[in-house]
């Protein structure tokens, strides 16, 4: 059996960036599941065990990282199943966003009164306008110590960077499904 099918040499370009796409959210998924582990122990008993939860999912992406490199239709489904499924997440935590928004919009009017409310968006939008909001930022993000910002950043590519590789291969993979096709076998 050779390491590089016919099917893998005779693909296109998008389906070997697909494999990229989707090795480099397997790598993060990788790093995200050694991190967890090692937090496992610092956290409380009943709190332990999230790392289960990663290793899985490293696991299932390896197969089906694995099975885009063999150029299979089922991989190539699942991979675009998981990317629609990450897409959904987003869009639920928007939603629950913008709900969450919304109550505490409807339950500050209920509180302190329109004539409050919108006094103080207003004042809101005035900061923001006037740039009061950005200096602020800047200078709380500077009181921040510099390997804080570092372990920050590095958490949120480890921990948000799969699902941005996850879509990217999902959408690589709803372009390019022309090798994934069986080739269709003429009687004889």
């Amino acid at each position: 059996m050779k390491f590089f099918s016919e099917k893998w040499k005779n693909s296109s370009v998008l389906t070997k960036a697909a494999l990229v796409a989707m090795l480099v959210n397997t790598l993060l998924l990788l790093v995200g599941v050694l991190i967890a582990k090692s937090w496992d122990k610092s956290v409380s008993p009943e709190n332990r065990g999230i790392w289960v939860f990663f290793f899985i999912t490293f696991l299932f992406n390896l197969l089906l990282t694995f099975g885009i490199f063999r150029v299979n239709g089922i991989a190539r489904g699942f991979t675009i199943l998981q990317g629609l499924c990450a897409v959904a997440f987003i869009a639920v935590g928007i939603m629950m966003v913008r709900y969450s928004a919304s109550i505490m919009n409807e339950t500050s009017r209920a509180v302190y009164g329109d004539a409050a409310v919108d006094a103080a968006a207003s004042a809101a939008s005035a900061a923001v306008s006037s740039g009061l909001v950005a200096s602020l930022v800047r200078s709380a993000i500077s009181a921040i110590p510099r390997n804080v910002l570092a372990q920050i950043g590095f958490y949120l590519i480890i921990f948000l960077g799969p699902y941005v590789f996850q879509l990217l291969s999902m959408l690589i993979l709803l372009v390019c499904g022309k090798d994934f096709k069986k080739p269709k076998v003429e009687a004889s």
